[in-house]
């Protein structure tokens, strides 16, 4: 028994092997415990990524469909294409000596001409779509075809209450649109009186640096310039953005006018249909303000000119000033001086554009309707995205995709829009939407962690991975 128990101490102890399930598989830990807990460490990281990559493709294809469904094709597009149609052109007059070298490029040409047409041409589908949903929604309907008076007057009153509750829903979601675009002129206004504000004072410190008459010149100049600000002051603003939304009174109705005339083309037998195709090659709407763009355009860089230098051999009222004082300043002085005035000029000029060009273009576009489409596009579309983020068995997994997926989602294209809506372009606005989405992304994760209570959840479906992946290791 003795000689037993000895021959039983001699034995080393060997611990029994810890288990533990993983999609109904039994696994053994062999490796170090902080080894296993930095793999788990990586792969939670993983999927946190993946998560933010799912949001962020969903804003991205969601914002892409909604443009789809709403191509609108900005004026910068087209210039690009014909600078590009530009450049063909001097290829062409290059290379007349080789025939082969110079069809290419006359064919080249021929295309990006008529892309270039067709670009414009497409821009009109979207204010026809536009401007339908818009009649939808505000216009109460005659019902014209219906016979029977009973009928017909049980769906106008039907449609009128219909049309009450839409109306109010199109123009809502217009008037916000365009609060938000007025928004943006009026503090684009600010921001340049402030850069201007800093001009001014730099200049008035340094009166002292020039001689009497000069200076009671510069003053005289400096009580100018307060004059033509006051074109810029807020009250103003608003009113010159009223003005041109009367330049738009009447462009629905022409705009549908200019629809009907080109079907009427295709019904006309003494026109062609190919004809009829490419004398329409343009964009309507933006031909049929053109008068008013221009005179629009034409205000707002005359009161500019007055202040500052836009083009070579004018000088502004600033420029004038500078001129002045600038022989008694030294390089820092004339350094800071020279940022100044470029702060100034870029702030002003942006204040400009964004007045009458980029509101009116928008106003231009809310008036047949933009906005509730895309909306409503990027809400139906939202919404599919939704069901499929949020098709999970279990209640609190659908909790778990709602805060980081659906709502990030619905953050990053609410973003997108709203940017649109500043008068900011596409690319940068859907740039922020990605943002936007990543941030509340990672906000919904904290909050699926700890206060729905999916820690474990997160911590265990990073574990259960890793040993099946041990496990097919070692098979």
């Amino acid at each position: 028994m003795a000689d037993y128990l000895n021959n039983l101490n001699n034995v080393p102890y060997t611990a029994p092997a810890v288990t533990f399930e993983a999609q109904n598989k039994s696994a053994v830990i062999t490796e170090p415990i902080d080894k296993i807990t930095n793999k788990i460490e990586e792969e939670s990281k993983k999927h946190y990524n993946k998560q933010a990559i799912t949001v962020g493709v969903v804003v991205t294809v969601v914002t892409g469909l909604v443009a789809l469904l709403n191509p609108r094709y900005s004026k910068k597009f087209a210039q690009k294409i014909h600078q590009r149609q530009v450049k063909i052109s001097d290829k062409i007059r290059e290379t007349r000596n080789s025939k082969f070298v110079n069809g290419i490029y006359k064919a080249y040409s021929a295309v990006t001409m008529w892309f270039a047409k067709g670009v414009n041409f497409v821009n009109n589908v979207n204010p026809m779509k536009d401007t339908i949903f818009k009649n939808f929604c505000t216009k109460e309907k005659e019902f014209a075809k219906v016979n029977g008076p009973k009928t017909k007057n049980l769906l106008q009153k039907i449609d009128k209450q219909v049309v009450k509750c839409t109306s109010k829903f199109h123009n809502g979601i217009t008037n916000l649109f365009d609060k938000i675009s007025v928004f943006t002129v009026k503090n684009s206004y600010k921001k340049s009186a402030k850069e201007l504000d800093k001009l001014e004072n730099f200049l008035r410190q340094n009166l002292d640096k020039v001689s009497k008459e000069e200076r009671a010149a510069i003053e005289k100049k400096l009580a100018e310039i307060s004059q033509v600000r006051v074109h810029f002051n807020e009250q103003n603003v608003v009113e010159r953005l009223g003005k041109q939304e009367s330049y738009m009174s009447n462009l629905k109705d022409d705009f549908m006018k200019q629809w009907e005339e080109y079907k009427e083309g295709y019904r006309n037998r003494w026109v062609r249909n190919g004809d009829n195709f490419i004398n329409n090659l343009y964009y309507w709407p933006e031909e049929i303000l053109k008068s008013s763009r221009e005179k629009v355009e034409n205000a707002g860089n005359s009161i500019v000119e007055k202040l500052i230098c836009t083009q070579e051999g004018k000088k502004g009222a600033y420029d004038e000033i500078i001129e002045k004082i600038s022989a008694g300043l030294n390089d820092s002085e004339k350094q800071s001086l020279g940022k100044l005035y470029k702060n100034a000029k870029t702030s002003l000029e942006k204040a400009n554009h964004n007045e009458c060009v980029e509101y009116f273009d928008k106003k231009r576009d809310l008036v047949l309707g933009s906005a509730p489409t895309d909306v409503f596009s990027a809400v139906t579309l939202l919404t599919i995205a939704g069901i499929a983020l949020a098709s999970a068995d279990e209640k609190q997994r659908r909790l778990s995709r709602l805060v980081t997926g659906v709502i990030p989602a619905i953050a990053g294209l609410g973003v997108s829009i709203g940017m649109t809506a500043a008068l900011i372009s596409g690319g940068k606005s859907l740039m922020y939407g990605l943002i936007a989405s990543a941030i509340v992304n990672r906000i919904g994760i904290l909050v699926d962690k700890y206060l729905l209570g999916n820690k474990a959840y997160y911590e265990n479906t990073k574990s259960a991975k890793l040993t099946t992946e041990k496990e097919e290791k070692r098979a």
